[in-house]
């Protein structure tokens, strides 16, 4: 099936006839949904893909890329559309935007639940200032409280900012700083002691009960 369509799309690629490329690549896709939808959907058939993987890498994460990969292609359309609706350039996600981004990610949302996430990350690309996706949760939470902003529907992105590298989050707190502001009151600052109180949380129930352990301040 590869080997057809690399055969299909050099002579395309050559003569720059994007218009039949279009066609083969959207033919090509669907041929890999249909061989992912019957390798990955039954129980069985599942095991024996996890099974064939294990001769090939022994990354265990490897199936479950391969159900991201089935999830996004199911949706291409979807997140197509999403990213022709997202301006090419966010020099500043700013309360309209954020709206407009919101607004087109609830009905992403409500049609195809499981392709957020990369409608997310395709959001985070077109940002200047990469940080500023937390706004989606910060914004629709009910206060700054941390536990508040983990119980919106894109407390994700908190996530998706620290792991994008430590120069984003470190930008993150930096921009997120105002002159005259109590530092513990600050949303950013909120959002990284959130980790570690929940580390510090689960060791004080590792002491067992009638003791106590250090307290943590931040």
């Amino acid at each position: 099936m590869a080997r057809d369509y690399i055969n299909s799309m050099t002579p395309l690629i050559a003569a720059d006839n994007q218009r039949e490329a279009r066609r083969v690549v959207v033919a090509f896709q669907n041929k890999v949904v249909k061989y992912l939808e019957s390798t990955l959907g039954p129980a069985d058939s599942a095991d024996q893909t996890r099974i064939r993987l294990a001769t090939y890498t022994a990354s265990r994460s490897a199936i479950d890329d391969l159900n991201k990969m089935r999830c996004v292609l199911r949706a291409r359309d979807a997140l197509a559309g999403f990213g022709d609706a997202l301006p090419a350039d966010i020099q500043n996600f700013d309360d309209a935007r954020v709206a407009d981004a919101t607004a087109l990610l609830d009905e992403i949302g409500r049609t195809n639940a499981g392709t957020v996430t990369f409608a997310l990350a395709l959001l985070a690309g077109r940002l200047a200032t990469p940080w500023q996706l937390i706004r989606l949760a910060t914004k629709v939470a009910a206060s700054k409280d941390t536990a508040d902003i983990a119980a919106t529907r894109y407390a994700i992105t908190v996530s998706m900012v620290r792991l994008a590298g430590g120069q984003t989050v470190g930008a993150t707190h930096r921009a997120a700083r105002r002159p005259g502001r109590d530092r513990k009151g600050n949303t950013c600052f909120r959002l990284r002691r959130r980790i570690r109180l929940a580390a510090a949380h689960r060791r004080a129930r590792s002491v067992g009960p009638g003791r106590t352990t250090a307290s943590f301040d931040g």
